[in-house]
């Protein structure tokens, strides 16, 4: 038998200063479901059904808090553990949530693919999934309509068009690192670098007019003549800029000095 001695209301919730000088508190729709008052004694088994509908309750609410934040049903379950909560309580909470759909594995892959496409590759995808507990099979289906090539070839070509103060070849080199560090297959961004080569835009003429100053300026110090010009033909190649592109500046700086 239990026996509450004093009820004092909050906001949302009851304490309960019980007879054993314990305290627990109680959601408000669980107090008025059981009729607690201060001053009533309860059987066994109708305290330990209260006991149990408040604690599910408040597992639920702490569900729906977590989420706010989009969740697998694996994640779900980890965070009710973590909090302490026993498997009974979680079985119940897990059906509740499931059938009801706010967890929704195949929803969640779909739009975690949609969400990371453009800013992982897919063996980063799924190795992100998989860790967050959705099943191979869903996996599978998910990756049946996935295609990479279009959104390597979309990715790489923004990227290009973005880069405005490295040349040609350094652009071409950062992307292709860039999308192979993102997790997209080599084979893939090699192919799609290939064609994309051709088309990308190039600022080297006005990015090597600078270049060839700074080096000019630099090395001039020390060489002249031929040994100058070789030191600024190493100088800007190391820099990235074709060897027609160095010939082109080289041959109009010489004209230049006529």
């Amino acid at each position: 038998m239990k026996t509450i001695l004093e009820l004092i209301k909050k906001k949302k919730t009851v304490v309960l200063k019980m007879d054993d000088a314990s305290d627990i508190e109680v959601i408000f729709e669980v107090a008025l479901h059981y009729h607690l008052r201060a001053g009533e004694t309860y059987d066994d088994e109708t305290w330990k059904a209260m006991i149990h509908e408040n604690t599910y309750q408040t597992a639920l609410s702490y569900a729906f808090l977590k989420l706010k934040k989009m969740l697998s049903i694996f994640e779900m379950r980890q965070e009710l553990e973590k909090k302490g909560y026993s498997q009974g309580i979680i079985k119940q909470v897990m059906h509740h949530l499931i059938e009801r759909r706010y967890l929704d594995d195949v929803r969640y892959a779909e739009t975690y693919l949609s969400t990371k496409k453009m800013v992982e590759g897919p063996e980063m995808i799924l190795y992100q999934l998989r860790n967050k507990g959705i099943h191979e099979h869903i996996l599978e289906h998910l990756f049946d309509r996935y295609q990479e090539e279009e959104i390597v070839y979309q990715i790489a070509e923004n990227k290009l068009n973005s880069i405005k103060n490295k040349t040609k070849r350094q652009a071409i080199l950062t992307v292709r690192q860039n999308l192979l560090q993102k997790g997209f297959h080599r084979e893939t961004v090699e192919r799609i670098i290939i064609t994309l080569e051709e088309f990308a835009p190039s600022h080297d003429d006005e990015l090597i007019l600078k270049a060839y100053d700074q080096a000019y300026l630099h090395l001039s110090k020390k060489w002249t003549g031929y040994a100058l010009e070789s030191k600024i033909k190493e100088k800007l190649y190391q820099k990235g800029f074709s060897y027609a592109t160095i010939q082109a500046i080289i041959e109009k700086k010489k004209l230049q000095s006529w």
